[in-house]
């Protein structure tokens, strides 16, 4: 088993000895995952981000992200009544950036940058269904669907790319910026059904618009591959 584990070690030091920086011409594909730290909230901020770079200088990339995320929890049970408690809670959202990235640092394998973005987004949060059916067949319904929220934002950001083999590496991004939003009006339903009378009453939410320093931060763990 020492053996082994020594023979892995001397394979891993000798790829990582030879693991090189990217150069002018090299492009890269990132995947992110928040991992790290989730420095804001805003409907656009990603549980993933899909990134790619193109070098146009040895220590120069251009950027092109998305971000997305979607979130959906339901729950459902029968009390000591027969009584039936359903609910659901979904949200989800998107982001496109576009950027620049500069490269310093002088240790061959370990690439620290710092990263400008501007985004824009959308996306829906909380729209959300709950009910309780009773066992003589009464119920109460709420429905809630806020309106689509658009973000735009400006994210400045640092982080570390660790090319542990030629071609491949891992790191992190943290990005903290300002942000704006503006929501669009929703609407929520509240239903009722007790024996023979069915009132249902409708309600639209309000609209609003909002400008957020921070609003758009998010560390996350990246992992990427780079081309020739």
């Amino acid at each position: 088993m020492k053996k082994i584990t020594t023979i892995i070690a001397i394979v891993f030091m000798t790829l990582n000895a030879f693991a090189q920086k990217p150069v002018k011409g090299d492009m890269g594909m990132t995947a992110g995952f928040n991992g790290l730290a989730n420095l804001g909230v805003s409907t656009t901020t990603p549980t993933g981000t899909l990134l790619f770079r193109y070098y146009l200088k040895d220590d120069m990339a251009a950027r092109l992200s998305l971000n997305f995320t979607n979130r959906n929890f339901s729950t459902s049970f029968t009390d000591d009544s027969s009584d039936v408690f359903t609910s659901s809670n979904k949200s989800s959202s998107w982001a496109i950036a576009i950027g620049a990235q500069k490269s310093f640092g002088t240790i061959k394998n370990i690439e620290p940058y710092f990263a400008l973005d501007i985004y824009v987004g959308s996306g829906k949060s909380n729209v959300s269904d709950s009910e309780t059916v009773f066992k003589n067949g009464d119920f109460v319904k709420t429905m809630t669907e806020p309106g689509s929220t658009f973000s735009w934002g400006v994210t400045p950001s640092v982080g570390f790319n660790w090319f542990f083999v030629d071609h491949f590496a891992i790191g992190a991004e943290f990005g903290w910026g300002i942000s704006a939003s503006s929501t669009k009006e929703g609407i929520s339903t509240y239903s009722t059904k007790f024996g023979s009378t069915t009132v249902t009453t409708t309600n639209r939410t309000a609209t609003s618009k909002g400008t957020y320093i921070g609003g758009s931060g998010s560390g996350m763990i990246t992992f990427s591959v780079f081309f020739d």
